[in-house]
């Protein structure tokens, strides 16, 4: 069921996977939907999944769906309200443990939600899409400047929160308008 601020990625983030052919998924912040959703269709098209969540006690609920094409990097936890001196070097360890193979598509839905431009920005060169959720809190995320600069961009808002796709490299004028 989507409603209320859960599941309304769910659309968007089901699209973009379902259309990659190569390339990690990378889900930026566990959840309820996202994580059991990506599992499902990145093990179904053999594609490989990395989770990286900062909350561990959040992260451990899925730990179970944990096999070779789906890895949960152990990070160390940060609190939603931490400032950027100390989460941005966690956020960049995190991002290590992808290596410098080509990202297919990135999920950010991470906290804090200061860390979700910093690290669209770390991975903007190798992402052929990103799916960004919560795209209409402008107050508490500031993400306009920074969807707006990529070359390509399809904004779902059938249901809120809103839910965006930004990329430099992938069009998305045949994909489906849902």
């Amino acid at each position: 069921m989507l409603n209320g601020d859960y599941g309304t990625h769910l659309p968007l983030l089901v699209q973009a996977v379902s259309k990659q052919q190569t390339g990690l998924v990378v889900e930026l912040g566990c959840g309820v939907f996202s994580t059991p959703i990506l599992h499902a269709l990145c093990r179904q098209a053999g594609l490989m999944l990395y989770s990286l969540e900062t909350d561990p006690e959040w992260c451990r609920q899925f730990t179970h769906l944990a096999w070779q094409g789906h890895l949960f990097p152990e990070l160390p936890a940060i609190s939603k309200q931490a400032p950027q001196i100390l989460w941005e070097p966690v956020w960049r360890q995190a991002l290590a443990t992808l290596g410098q193979t080509p990202l297919g598509v990135v999920f950010v839905d991470q906290a804090p939600a200061a860390a979700r431009i910093w690290t669209m920005q770390q991975l903007r060169e190798r992402t052929a899409v990103f799916v960004v959720h919560d795209t209409e809190c402008q107050r508490d995320y500031e993400y306009e400047p920074t969807l707006s600069s990529f070359r390509y961009r399809k904004d779902y808002k059938r249901l809120t929160p809103w839910t965006s796709l930004v990329s430099d490299t992938v069009s998305f004028s045949d994909w489906e308008d849902l």
